[in-house]
């Protein structure tokens, strides 16, 4: 059943939702209707599940395209509704204008994520292109960041350790106590957790060291540049982090962030800024001991 809901998804793969005649163009995977009616013959227990599981891809896929979205509590759960009520009302021999139907719906949910203006640019494009996330390799991560791994504080975390968590292996299989997050996580190692970082809670005065490589604060700056709704939330979980931070710990993260930088507590903290030869800016911010 999961195969029939990947090969709907995979059906619409590269399509612009936000296109204005998006019910012209989003096509109908024939096993998904084929399949629809063993699916919504399970209990409603088990129909949810997968609808749950269609939501998870979805925005999997949705990230994929463009790295810096943000999908809330609230919105996710609005696509859950979205999906349940197209269920609800699917019949195989009408599939295309319910289809149709649930694909305008998309459409508008999809229109949240985006800065307004963004919106109105991406309406007259059939298809759409993916914002590059690239991963990098475990010793450019350790050499760009300045980390000794010898005397690096415990504990760790990497915010956005990436699908596989490589760096969170790497020190682990060096003895260091690390753990790992990231809202697209692939492996089953207990040490990665799959969470949107807005929505972790970080324990106060816990983390001897917070990596964040690419991840927290390239996020962050985006949002500041758009103006976003998210900007706020990035402002109040940069405190939240650094609060986190055990005395003596250290929150090491690229690129640097002037806007919340210049409004760091100096009597509880200290920062410094390194530029890297790609011509980012590295930053180390210090809790101080005691």
């Amino acid at each position: 059943m999961k195969g029939a809901i990947d090969a709907q998804i995979a059906a619409n793969d590269g399509l612009n939702l936000l296109y204005e005649h998006i019910d012209d163009i989003a096509r109908v995977d024939e096993h998904f209707v084929d399949a629809f009616k063993d699916i919504r013959s399970n209990p409603p227990a088990e129909v949810e599940k997968l609808i749950s599981y269609t939501v998870e891809k979805t925005i999997s896929k949705i990230y994929e395209i463009n790295q810096f979205l943000h999908v809330t509590p609230a919105l996710r759960g609005e696509l859950f509704a979205i999906y349940k009520e197209t269920w609800r009302k699917f019949d195989p021999d009408r599939s295309l204008p319910i289809m149709r139907d649930h694909h305008r719906r998309l459409s508008e949910w999809v229109g949240k994520l985006y800065p307004p203006r963004f919106v109105e640019i991406l309406r007259s494009s059939e298809r759409i292109g993916k914002v590059i996330n690239e991963q990098y390799s475990v010793l450019f991560q350790i050499k760009v960041l300045g980390l000794n791994i010898k005397e690096i504080a415990e504990p760790i975390i990497d915010i956005g350790c990436g699908p596989h968590g490589g760096l969170v292996r790497y020190l682990y299989n060096r003895g260091k106590n690390v753990y790992g997050i990231d809202r697209t996580i692939k492996s089953k190692d207990s040490r990665l957790k799959q969470a949107d970082w807005l929505e972790f809670e970080f324990k106060r005065r816990h983390y001897g060291t917070i990596i964040a490589n690419m991840s927290f604060s390239n996020h962050f700056v985006f949002h500041l540049q758009h103006q976003t709704e998210s900007r706020d939330q990035y402002f109040n979980k940069f405190g939240e982090i650094l609060e986190s931070l055990s005395p003596g710990g250290m929150f090491v993260y690229a690129p640097a962030v002037p806007e919340i930088e210049a409004r760091v507590d100096l009597h509880k903290y200290s920062f410094e800024s390194t530029d890297i030869n790609s011509g980012g800016t590295v930053t180390k911010i210090h809790r101080f001991a005691g």
